[in-house]
């Protein structure tokens, strides 16, 4: 039989999770009846509203903290994609991409660039493929200039094995992503 507890409400309308080992909080009643009933095997029989002391909120934020930061310590983070990644899951028709390349929801935009999974800061995640050219194209739209002056003339259409890079906007205002 499930064990039987009263639930407890902070001044600032907050439920908190009677379990020591956990540090769920929440503003509606039925939301911590669920998660007590899925996660602890509680049932509640009453409830009451009583205000915490400032060294009782002090108490159950440390609680919390130390619970998040034993949590986030275990996550094991994957390494950053490199560019031997990017040339096998940032192109075009690969197996488990980083990207896609699909019809944007914006209108008269064309093809758009998705993530298909977490990005990092400092994940390499695709290539700018196309033809290297030494004068400047007369379509400037898929064309990005080269450090040693000439041009890579990008791909318009999506080709199977073929990097993305020429999708991404370089112009956008919200800048997201930096060409390297």
């Amino acid at each position: 039989m499930p064990m039987s507890i009263t639930f407890v409400q902070a001044k600032d309308n907050r439920w908190f999770c009677p379990d020591d080992g956990c540090d769920y909080t929440t503003d509606k009643i039925g939301y911590l009846r669920k998660h007590v009933g899925r996660h602890h095997d509680f049932r509640i029989t009453s409830v009451s509203s009583w205000y915490l002391t400032k060294e009782q909120k002090k108490s159950l934020k440390n609680k919390a903290d130390r619970e998040r930061n034993r949590r986030n310590s275990k996550k094991k983070q994957r390494q950053l994609f490199d560019i031997d990644t990017a040339l096998c899951r940032g192109v075009f028709g690969c197996e488990d991409p980083i990207l896609l390349c699909k019809k944007s929801s914006i209108p008269t935009a064309g093809n758009g660039v998705f993530a298909n999974t977490d990005i990092r800061k400092g994940d390499v995640i695709t290539v700018y493929s196309g033809e290297r050219v030494d004068e400047k194209p007369k379509c400037p739209e898929y064309v990005i200039q080269l450090q040693d002056g000439s041009y890579l003339f990008g791909n318009s259409d999506r080709q199977v094995g073929n990097g993305l890079g020429s999708f991404i906007n370089r112009l956008s205002a919200k800048k997201n992503c930096e060409f390297v």
